[in-house]
């Protein structure tokens, strides 16, 4: 968050987001005589109740009211449980007692102090602070901006930060936080009287609202239609009910469910504004939004239910409104990508995407916290700021897809992914795309269509891949590679561990498709018996793992590149994780199974060994990129050794050598001085004879020694040759299997085939099974560790 605050002086602030109003000049005497000095400072109710007292008395506000708000657990039904505790609201819209995130126009946070609660810094050590409570604040003042621009249609937001006697102005965006310097309010205080006198009498628009997106009010055609709809099941030609998942979901965002109790209130429904340039002004209608990405600075991501008005009776659509990053290396807009996907050129459309209704750009909706920044630093290149410009989107698609969660087999699990891989090859062979971002968010389901069933109409269900805003352009190389110029990490638990480990790498389809790897760990940890112990530690430790480095840039992926080098899936420890089947509750009636406490019976769950195959192909895939196996055969010889350097003629020892030497002469010749001179022995000539014989002897010695020098140049040599042969096999079964990861149709095989193992066990929530068999696995395992601490990962025989 640091690098997306900046501090602007007041006046400055104030020219660029508070203009005057037109034709309402300032009489500055006037606003100067507001009088803010009574506000205390010792508690923050009091400093509440005393500054809306004195806000709403000044008639700076003549369209609002300040409104101070409980301090209880907020119970209109907002899940994060936040509340503002003070804000103003309309006139008509004011709360009794509980915050309202669907029409609070201006938040106010007070603190009694202006040093330790101050969430930022005005000195160079800024902009943001780094004392805990001055991080607790912003946190929260950040959480209250992110639900008030999830539960409404807006570009921005004010925030009004009071400090003791001190203040500050803020204003949120999707790509970042501008606030004002510190001012004095009680000595100063025309700069909050001309900030609430102008804010107070700003347009919708300059406040912040969106002009596209209209609030539909009870009692309006629009509003009735939309709770018919909601009321009403979809049916086919011949009767059957379909896509009621679809009606259920619309029918829950048209209400808030509470907290904790308390009635059930209506939700803000809105008439949505799309401006296709090819299809034209397209309307629809939505209420609280499906999912949202609750993230501040971020694209902000919301996708709703939704009823096309030129097909009001029609099958409900899905609508996505976000804020898609602009500028090089972006593909642009995501309906262009889905427009290309399914459109008849090479070879027809691909199936298992999304089909595109409708798309455009909200027109001038784009954040301004980039244009700020390169006026205050106009000699720095925005690249060392990690600048992103974002700009207002929204996309319509025709499938409305549930989360992959909700399958209801392990067959379902996997048969889903199999149509998603599909998709992915047929987008990256036939379209040149890359999606880069394959995550548990990006791999739903839905019901493709109906089929019969016993003579009974079945919606029939499939795996759709969404969420193509991130794709990536692909093309032949001259040795016909398939190649990617874009780096990229994705979604952090599902990325890649190269990826993580360097992010800038160029991205390649091996990136998704290990993606894909991790996706099925997921659900199948969540959702599968197994004997993982600690599921949350293993999901943190394996999917969320990261380390800052001392550049700035975050790193992760190392749990993931160990398992992968080991060739298995483990837990800390080294034990190896492992699936299970349980038998159906007809099955433990046929065994007449006694009671609970009994033991039961576990079977190996067939996506053990998909696993096992898949990270064959991973551990393929990483050993050719430099990252083998401890125990793997090499793949590539041994470089040689540098030669080791013989001793010169000028300089045969080191200095160190000479000095010992000379030591050891002078200690040896002190007590009993120079050596007498070797005695000379008589030469005693050999006969003809015994020289020959020596001559023979030295000759069969030399060719003895020939021979076995031969001998051991022809072993050597045939050693040499095995090994070429042993690590060219090895290479080509590395590579062999590493293309495979690489090749959709066999990796759709890989898994089809245990599909074909799978029976049709029902999902069980994951947890930890264990049996007399498992426990003492166990604490063989704990010896083991005990014995080898060093050892990461378990390795099977």
């Amino acid at each position: 968050m640091r690098s997306k605050i900046m501090l602007l002086p007041f006046e400055e602030f104030m020219n660029m987001f508070i203009p005057v109003p037109p034709g309402e000049p300032e009489r500055l005497s006037d606003l100067c005589a507001i009088d803010f000095h009574t506000i205390p400072t010792k508690s923050r109710s009091g400093m509440y109740a005393s500054m809306v007292a004195a806000l709403n008395r000044s008639g700076l506000l003549p369209h609002d009211i300040a409104v101070v708000t409980s301090h209880e657990l907020n119970r209109d039904g907002t899940p994060s449980q936040q509340k503002i505790c003070g804000g103003c609201y309309p006139h008509d819209a004011a709360p009794n007692d509980l915050t309202d995130w669907t029409s609070v126009e201006l938040s106010i946070e007070c603190r009694t102090t202006h040093t330790e609660h101050d969430p930022f810094e005005d000195d160079e050590t800024g902009p943001q602070s780094s004392s805990d409570r001055g991080e607790e604040v912003l946190h929260q003042i950040t959480q209250h901006a992110v639900l008030v621009l999830d539960n409404q249609q807006r570009t921005h937001f004010f925030t009004f930060l009071v400090l003791g006697v001190m203040a500050r102005i803020l204003r949120w965006d999707r790509a970042g936080l501008l606030a004002t310097h510190k001012f004095d309010y009680t000595k100063k205080p025309e700069y909050l009287a001309r900030f609430f006198s102008r804010f107070g009498r700003m347009s919708p628009v300059q406040r912040g609202h969106d002009p596209t997106a209209m609030r539909i009010l009870p009692g309006t055609a629009e509003y009735k239609h939309m709770h018919a709809r909601a009321a009403t099941p979809m049916k086919a030609a011949d009767g059957t009910v379909v896509r009621e998942h679809a009606r259920a979901i619309f029918e829950e965002s048209l209400s808030v469910r509470p907290f904790r109790g308390g009635p059930i209130k209506g939700a803000g429904l809105w008439r949505l504004t799309v401006c296709d340039e090819q299809r034209g002004t397209r309307h629809f209608l939505v209420g609280n939004p499906h999912t949202t990405a609750a993230e501040l600075p971020g694209r902000g991501t919301r996708t709703y239910v939704a009823i096309d008005m030129e097909d009001k009776d029609g099958p409900f659509v899905y609508l996505k409104d976000t804020w898609r990053i602009i500028g090089v290396g972006r593909l642009g807009q995501e309906g262009e990508i889905l427009a290309k996907l399914n459109d008849d050129s090479d070879g027809g459309p691909v199936e298992d995407v999304p089909t595109l209704r409708c798309h455009g750009d909200v027109d001038g909706q784009n954040t301004v916290f980039h244009v700020v920044w390169r006026q205050k630093h106009p000699d720095r290149p925005a690249e060392t700021h990690a600048l992103q410009v974002y700009r207002h989107y929204r996309m319509i698609v025709e499938e409305v897809c549930l989360p992959l969660r909700r399958f209801v087999t392990s067959w379902e699990l996997v048969a889903f992914v199999v149509h998603c891989i599909a998709a992915h090859g047929d987008a990256y062979n036939r379209k040149g795309l890359l999606h880069g971002d394959i995550s548990s968010g990006n791999v739903l389901m839905y019901p493709k269509q109906v089929v019969v069933v016993d003579g009974k109409p079945v919606e029939q269900w499939s795996g759709i891949l969404i969420d193509w805003e991130f794709a990536k352009k692909v093309k032949k190389s001259e040795t016909g590679e398939m190649v990617c110029q874009s780096s990229g990490v994705g979604t952090w638990g599902f990325a890649s561990a190269l990826a993580l480990m360097n992010p800038r790498k160029r991205f390649e389809v091996q990136d998704d498709m290990e993606s894909f790897f991790h996706l099925l760990v997921y659900f199948a940890v969540r959702f599968l018996p197994h004997n993982c112990e600690h599921i949350g530690a293993f999901v943190n430790e394996y999917f969320d793992y990261e380390y800052h480095a001392s550049d700035g840039v975050v790193y992760g992926g190392e749990p993931k590149l160990s398992c992968i080098r080991w060739g298995c899936l483990a837990m800390s420890g080294f034990r190896p994780l492992t699936f299970y089947q349980l038998p159906s509750f007809a099955d433990l009636e046929d065994d007449g199974a006694a009671s609970d406490s009994d033991l039961i019976e576990l079977q190996v769950h067939p996506i053990n060994t998909l696993f096992d195959e898949f990270m064959k192909r991973l551990h393929a895939h990483y050993a050719l990129r430099g990252f083998p196996g401890p125990h793997d055969v090499p793949i590539s010889p041994p470089a040689p050794r540098p030669p080791t350097p013989e001793p010169s003629a000028s300089r045969p020892y080191s200095a160190r050598h000479a000095r010992i030497l000379a030591r050891i002469d002078a200690e040896d010749a002190e007590p009993y001085g120079p050596l007498p001179p070797p005695i000379a022995l008589p030469e005693t000539p050999l006969s003809d004879e015994e020289r020959k014989k020596l001559e023979e002897v030295i000759k069969d010695a030399l060719a003895e020694k020939a021979k076995k020098e031969r001998e051991e140049k022809a072993r050597r040599e045939r050693e040499a040759e095995a090994q070429k042969k042993r690590i060219e096999r090895a290479r080509r079964a590395t590579e062999e299997l590493a293309a495979e990861l690489a090749d959709h149709e066999k990796m759709m095989v890989l898994l089809t085939d245990c599909l074909l193992e799978t029976k049709d066990w029902l999902r069980e929530p994951g947890r930890f099974v264990e049996d007399q068999v498992l426990a003492e696995q166990r604490e063989l395992y704990l010896q083991a560790a005990e014995e080898y601490p060093e050892t990461d990962c378990f390795e099977e025989d």
